[in-house]
Order: structure tokens, then sequence, then C-alpha cells
């Protein structure tokens, strides 16, 4: 199965899509199309789950992993063959009480190892420790200060990548390369939108008639005819 992650960027002036709701209810029909192109399955054959710790999974497919992560007008969608975690954290203010609570020795000390760039770095391990911590499936249940990030043998399985004023960090057994993460513009992510607005129409999801009239009135939709 193809390995990708795709970042899918809106301009937060020009975009409706700052409610949690709608960015989740996006993210969930964006990985059932993508399960249906990449499985070559007909949708009424998927069936979604969840394990002991609330991680969702697609039943029946032992090879087909996704996860989902979001923030502002930012998501973050992986896809593997192997399990993955992602997450996606907008660079900000720092409250170094959090770091005191939730890090290592190791990982606070690399967080204070440079005033001038302190938010960067903390972003960098809070989004490692989250992939991790979603990549085992165990997700909050596991503690944040019982594992240090920068540990080699928990850093060899994350990738971290900066786009803009964003940090992603990825986990899997096999290190993410700029070939295999996707990121969408404005234009990019419409010509990807008309493809989901016809799988939507053709997969009978009419119900969700308000996402439909957010892709059409959206600045990203391409304007295409829907019988």
């Amino acid at each position: 199965m193809k390995r990708v992650v795709y970042i899918i960027r809106l301009d937060d002036a020009n975009c409706n899509f700052n409610r949690y709701s709608n960015k989740k209810m996006i993210s969930e029909l964006f990985v059932r199309y993508m399960a249906c192109s990449l499985l070559k399955m007909d949708n009424s054959r998927l069936s979604f789950s969840k394990n002991a710790y609330g991680k969702p999974y697609l039943v029946g497919f032992p090879n087909f992993h996704y996860n989902i992560s979001y923030t502002k007008c930012t998501i973050v969608i992986g896809f593997s063959d192997k399990p993955i975690g992602v997450d996606v954290e907008n660079i900000r203010a720092i409250d170094i009480k959090i770091a005191k609570r939730f890090f290592s020795k190791n990982e606070l000390d690399y967080v204070l190892s440079n005033d001038e760039s302190s938010q960067k770095l903390f972003c960098e391990i809070w989004a490692k420790k989250e992939a991790y911590v979603k990549w085992n499936g165990k997700g909050l249940s596991m503690a944040f200060s019982s594992f240090d990030v920068t540990d080699n043998r928990i850093g060899e399985i994350l990738s971290l990548f900066k786009v803009d004023d964003y940090i992603i960090s990825i986990c899997s057994e096999k290190n993410f390369g700029c070939k295999e993460i996707v990121e969408l513009n404005e234009h990019q992510a419409s010509q990807i939108s008309a493809e989901f607005i016809d799988f939507l129409v053709r997969n009978n999801y009419r119900s969700f008639s308000w996402i439909l009239q957010w892709l059409w009135e959206s600045s990203l939709v391409v304007k295409a005819k829907i019988e």
C-alpha cells in the first residue's frame, strides 16, 4: 500500500474551517475516500472501529493504517501499511511549567538550549510525543513524562518537518521522506475537492449537505456542476 502523508493547508482568512466538528468530519470522510481509492474497495464494505485506547482503525485490513491531526486551518493525515502516528503543532508561545511537568530532563534541556528558538524547540518535542503515543496506539493514556523522544531508540522512528509556522511529526517504523509528503495548497486542494464532491455524491453522502455546501462556496473548490 502507498505510504503518504497529506498536509492540507487552507487560508485562514478565506475559509470557514475553524470549527472542530468541521475538521473532524472532513478528515474522517477524506480517510474513507482514500481507503476506497487505495484499497479499490466499495464504500459499503468499509467498517471502522477503535482499539481499547480509542485509536481508530479499519476493520479487516491489518495492512491499512492511518492517523489524523489538525490545528487551526491545517490538517495532516498519514497513510501506511504499518502503524503510524502524526501530529501538527502551530509554533506558539510556550509555558515553561508545561515543559517541566511533561518533559524529561533531556527534553527540557533541549528546549532551553536556545532562548531565541525555544518556542520552536518546545513544539518539536510536543509534536514528537503526540506522534509517538498515537503510533503505539495508547494515546494520552501514556504519560508524556514516562518516555524521552531524545532517546535514539525512539528518535529513530520519528520524522520531523517544518512548514511555515507549523511543526509536523510522523512516527513510523520506516521514516518518511520529502517524497512521501504531499502538501496541498489552495489550488491543488481544489482539484481534490472536485473529486471529493463526486465521491460524496456517488456514495450517497447527500445527508452531509452542509459539507457539500461548504465545499461549493469555499474558494478551494473547482466549480463543477453536481447532478
